[in-house]
């Protein structure tokens, strides 16, 4: 009996199977070694492109945090120097006031009156005391030749006499 399931098997293949022998194909194994070799070149320059983009990009974040670093303390420096500024204004005020106060203490008319009388030997005028001029008269008037004789001479003259 002929079993047609089975029929291209023709007896016991475990002990004698059929290999099908190829040679190497050298040129195959040269054209993966080359596309190995290419894929490897490309994975490290792609790796290298990206660490050089990592140190670009650490660098320029190293670069901006130094010049906000150096912008802060330039920033803390003039906030020390407006403090040190309102510090010596706020004195200087104080200083100020107290002078008004000094000033307001000096001005006063029982101030004046007792610095004039204690320390000057002032008096209050009385009646007796008062002298009436007549300011209607030229009392102050020029000597007109004192003045001619004064634009006449130089001023070469006048520096001479001056010196001599």
């Amino acid at each position: 009996m002929k079993l047609e399931e089975y029929d291209y098997i023709k007896g016991n293949t475990a002990l004698s199977p059929k290999r099908k022998q190829t040679e190497f194909d050298w040129e195959k194994y040269e054209q993966l070694k080359k596309a190995k070799k290419q894929r490897n070149i490309r994975i490290n320059e792609k790796r290298k492109k990206i660490r050089s983009g990592v140190g670009q990009v650490i660098t320029l974040v190293f670069v901006l945090g130094f010049a906000t670093i150096m912008r802060d303390s330039h920033v803390y420096k003039i906030q020390n120097s407006i403090a040190d500024l309102d510090n010596k204004i706020n004195s200087v005020v104080a200083e100020n006031e107290a002078l008004n106060v000094e000033i307001l203490k000096a001005s006063s008319l029982s101030s004046i009156k007792n610095n004039a009388e204690n320390g000057l030997g002032m008096t209050t005028p009385k009646k007796e005391n008062v002298i009436k001029i007549d300011l209607s008269e030229n009392n102050f008037s020029l000597n007109e030749n004192n003045l001619n004789k004064d634009m006449k001479n130089g001023l070469f003259e006048n520096i001479k006499d001056a010196l001599w």
